[in-house]
């Protein structure tokens, strides 16, 4: 199989009211990954089916020296929360190939 498209959301900058997508966070096409062949170490890979999008994210959206009772998301890295997903594939005897996993991603 060919490597395929692995897309992500980026947190790009701080906003001062509502975040603007575009703006506030950027839509990345540009990775790839290849799933036959990518190193697992012992891991697995999930696709993710579903992000819940939640206020409290609003939140993380700040500068980093700005203390919370969350951390802030990281300039430049892709958004975090939660999700589901199933597993693509897996070198991990718990968890298999088709299950569906719930977490934060």
């Amino acid at each position: 199989m060919a490597p395929i498209r692995n897309a992500r959301t980026i947190f790009n900058s701080v906003p001062t009211g509502f975040p603007e997508p575009g703006k506030t966070t950027v839509y990345d096409e540009s990775k790839t990954i290849d799933l036959e062949h990518v190193p697992l170490h012992g891991g697995f890979i999930l696709k993710t089916l579903f992000l819940s999008i939640d206020p409290y994210m609003r939140g993380r959206m700040r500068d980093a020296s700005v203390e919370s009772y969350v951390p802030a998301f990281k300039m430049g890295e892709p958004l975090t929360g939660y999700g589901v997903g199933v597993v693509v594939r897996s070198e991990n005897s718990k968890v298999k190939k088709g299950d569906h996993l719930y977490g934060m991603f």
